[in-house]
């Protein structure tokens, strides 16, 4: 045995060392002539030149093989009229046999090329750049039938311009064999090949995907057939069957991939990543099947047909950040298209779905057809948990959901009809969806929604509300009505929304609303935010048991509220409020950069007092709501501007007040009492007067209060004047002067004088600012003509408000016929 051994390791030396010797032997002889003879048998199948940088010979480099080594080569494409490069490659390697060489023969045996791209093209016209093999002249053993090439980092660039297709491919490493007789070329390939994109008619596929490919493909020239052998295609872990043939003559396909085990992972990781954003992080196992089948002719006006039939049974489908999947899911699926070009043709098709989603069963079917002018047909049947539901899919909008929604609808027609009123009832839907206890938080605006409950009843494009109740933070509702146009708004951009309802709530609390804070621990709520969708229209008929903003509680509000054109407008809303009576009917239109509030309220009964600490007593603490007793009946017309946060803009306020205040009390209220220097009585700290009526206007931040006059307990006194919102005063005191000791005759001269009825009076003033005042006389001259002047002027202020409050009340108002028109 030992002997045995000695004899093959000796035999194995001695053919290692001819080999070794025939090989050096081969290149110190035949250096010159085997590169003389490629030349030569490369001239004879190469018919386009040539460029090639460096030439070495090397018998060690692919041992055994003597090797030929092209660097920096260039070889031209066949157009006669281009020296455009076919290939560019850094080098080209063609080994040989030594023992071949030796007996004169030049076959060559491997090539290996790295860091190349080949350039394929094809005109207009159909002709292409890579005839550039001829026939063998000379009857001699061709060289280019290889049975090994070897291709590292090498790309593939193809530009049909006849048929607008393109295709880039590309290998890192790739083994291959060609053999060339009589024009049919012979190709087997194993390797990866990436594809960058596969563009036809300027639609991309396939891009960026990596396969692993074990192929052969026949290439008859003379026919331009193109012919794929069965092959097998793997792409991520799922191993595909390819096979089929393509005509280069008159562009003719019929080629099929199918598969009979693969999982929703492979086929969405294949599809364009613009149909599969979010789905490409589930994972799935289960037994699914693909098939695709591609015929037909690339032509100009028409591309081959395309079917796609596809399907999955028994899988289960998981997110990995989540615990919740879908189980038991089955479903038969099939695109289709007589013209894969032409979406108008292409119809995609979800029948027998089925599943289960934290244990709660559904059922759907889904066809699609037309995708330039879709057409659906879709329904659905099954129980949801809303925290399952977002655990499998998560909505980016809501969190924290929990409760429940059993659903039964069904949808179908052209989604175009959705865009316009005349044709959107084309659209048929119908069905029933029932919340249970739905709870969720909307993220973007920190808006708690909880206890939703209530009945959804879908007829066409509308969605009406049956009991449909639940809590917004510490706000609560009941609404029954309907919201029109309701498909159009969830599933196009910028659509309408109308809501026509009855609301029923125990309690709104603007403050958390407006503000979007429904922290109950935080109590002081300055940063309100207010808009009004364009796309939102309401309306509702209003029952509200109490309303809260800032320090304002109202009770028993009734009445409308409508929402149009992002004008919020209220027809006779009545409120119980500050011991009283509030109706108000006005607009707020939000339409603009500010929201400006048009309004006519009246107040009837209502407590001053409150009303001064309700509006934190006007922002001013001149007079404040501990001065004042006693109700106020008024009626208010004003205009009114606030910024999208509610910061008021006082120089744009504009308001007429005519009011009564019955059973007043003014109590220490410090300006009365500084006028005992001058008047008799010392009741002036708390006044009584039982009515008192006045017409009150402003405008250009001041107000104008003409001559009043009070009839007091102390005393009956006249009073008017202005006031600015910077806290000016300018205020004329007319009283009776019963004691003339208390005058100082020289500084009152001009400002005592008596009336018809023979009493004396003094004419006073007040003014500088509320934090700064004088008490003093009033000697302006013709008092009379100075009070009637001032009473004109408030005249002509009113009347051009009043005209002013036609107009725009007249362009803001929202009638109730064709309400929801879009």
């Amino acid at each position: 045995m030992k002997i045995l051994i000695k004899r093959i390791l000796f035999y194995l030396l001695l053919v290692l060392i001819v080999a070794v010797v025939s090989s050096s032997v081969s290149v110190y002889l035949y250096k010159d002539r085997l590169i003389q003879t490629f030349i030569r048998e490369a001239n004879q199948h190469i018919n386009t030149p040539i460029h090639v940088d460096q030439i070495d010979v090397s018998a060690i480099e692919n041992f055994p093989y003597v090797s030929i080594d092209f660097n920096d080569v260039i070889i031209e494409e066949s157009y006669s009229w281009s020296n455009a490069p076919l290939i560019s490659a850094q080098k080209i390697a063609l080994s040989f046999n030594p023992f071949d060489i030796l007996q004169g023969n030049y076959t060559v045996k491997q090539m290996h090329i790295a860091n190349a791209t080949l350039y394929l093209n094809i005109n207009r016209k159909g002709e292409n750049n890579f005839s550039i093999i001829q026939g063998d002249k000379n009857n001699e053993t061709a060289i280019f039938n290889l049975n090994k090439i070897s291709l590292e980092n090498v790309e593939m660039q193809y530009d049909d311009r006849s048929s607008n297709k393109k295709i880039i491919l590309s290998t890192q490493h790739l083994a291959a064999a060609l053999t060339i007789e009589n024009n049919l070329y012979n190709i087997a390939a194993t390797g990866d090949v990436l594809s960058s994109a596969i563009t036809i008619n300027n639609n991309s596929f396939l891009e960026n995907k990596l396969f692993y490919a074990h192929t052969e493909i026949m290439y008859d020239a003379t026919t331009k057939n193109v012919t794929i052998a069965p092959s097998k295609i793997t792409a991520y872990e799922s191993d595909f069957i390819l096979q089929g043939h393509y005509i280069l003559s008159d562009n003719e396909i019929d080629i099929s991939l199918n598969n009979d085990h693969t999982t929703l992972n492979t086929i969405v990781a294949l599809l364009p990543k613009r149909y599969t954003t979010g789905l490409e992080k589930y994972n799935s196992n289960g037994n699914g099947y693909f098939d695709l089948t591609l015929q037909g002719f690339f032509q100009k006006e028409k591309s081959p047909s395309i079917t796609i039939a596809f399907g999955l049974s028994e899988a289960s489908i998981l997110h990995p950040d989540f615990s919740t999947q879908l189980d038991s899911v089955s479903l038969t699926g099939k695109y289709q298209s007589s013209d894969f070009m032409d979406l108008s043709n292409a119809s995609l098709s979800l029948s027998n779905v089925s599943g289960q989603l934290g244990n709660q069963p559904f059922s759907a079917n889904m066809t699609l057809k037309n995708f330039i002018r879709p057409f659906i047909d879709v329904d659905f049947n099954g129980n949801l948990e809303m925290g399952e539901l977002l655990k499998f899919y998560p909505e980016n909008g809501l969190i924290n959901a929990s409760g429940s929604i059993s659903s039964n609808f069904s949808l179908s027609g052209h989604v175009d009809d959705l865009k316009n009123k005349a044709t959107v009832n084309n659209m048929k839907a119908s069905g029933e969806l029932t919340l249970g206890n739905v709870a969720f938080l909307h993220s973007g605006s920190n808006i708690p929604f909880q206890r939703l409950n209530g009945k959804l009843i879908i007829k066409n494009n509308d969605l009406s509300l049956t009991n449909f109740s639940g809590n917004i933070g510490s706000s609560n509702f009941l609404l029954n009505g309907v919201f029109k146009n309701f498909y159009a708004y969830i599933f196009l951009e910028n659509q309408p929304i109308g809501i026509e309802a009855d609301l029923y709530s125990s309690l709104i609390d603007m403050d958390e609303l407006l503000s979007g804070n429904f922290n109950s621990e935080q109590s002081e709520i300055e940063n309100y935010s207010f808009s009004i969708s364009p796309n939102l229209q309401l309306k509702f008929n209003c029952n509200i048991d109490q309303l809260k903003f800032r320090r304002f509680l109202g009770n028993n509000i009734q009445g409308d509220l409508l929402v149009k054109n992002q004008v919020a407008a209220t027809k006779n809303i009545s409120v119980e409020t500050m011991d009283g009576q509030l109706t108000l009917s006005g607009s707020a239109d939000a339409s603009k950069e500010d929201v400006v509030v048009y309004s006519e309220t009246t107040l009837d009964q209502i407590s001053l007092d409150q009303l001064f600490f309700v509006f934190e007593n006007f922002k001013q603490d001149f007079l404040v709501d501990t001065h004042l007793k006693g109700n106020i009946d008024a009626n208010l017309s004003t205009f009114l501007a606030f910024d999208n946060h509610l910061n008021f803009i006082a120089k744009e306020m504009v308001a007429d007040i005519s009011a009564t205040i019955i059973g007043g009390e003014l109590n220490n209220f410090e300006p009365m009492q500084n006028l005992s220097d001058y008047l008799d009585k010392q009741e002036l700290s708390a006044l009584r007067f039982s009515a008192l009526k006045n017409d009150i206007h402003i405008e250009n931040e001041t107000i104008y209060i003409p001559k009043m006059e009070i009839n007091s307990n102390a005393t009956n006194i006249t009073i008017g004047g202005t006031h600015t919102f910077s806290q000016k005063i300018d205020y004329t005191v007319v009283a009776p002067l019963n004691n003339r000791k208390k005058v100082d005759r020289d500084a009152a001269f001009g400002a005592i004088e008596k009336d018809e009825a023979g009493r004396t009076k003094v004419f006073l003033k007040i003014t500088g600012t509320t934090d700064e005042y004088d008490v003093s006389y009033d000697t302006r001259a013709l008092k009379k003509e100075v009070i009637s002047d001032f009473k004109q002027e408030v005249k002509e202020l009113k009347d051009a408000f009043r005209t002013k409050g036609k107009k725009e009340k007249k362009e803001v108002i929202l009638e109730d016929d064709d309400y929801f028109d879009w």
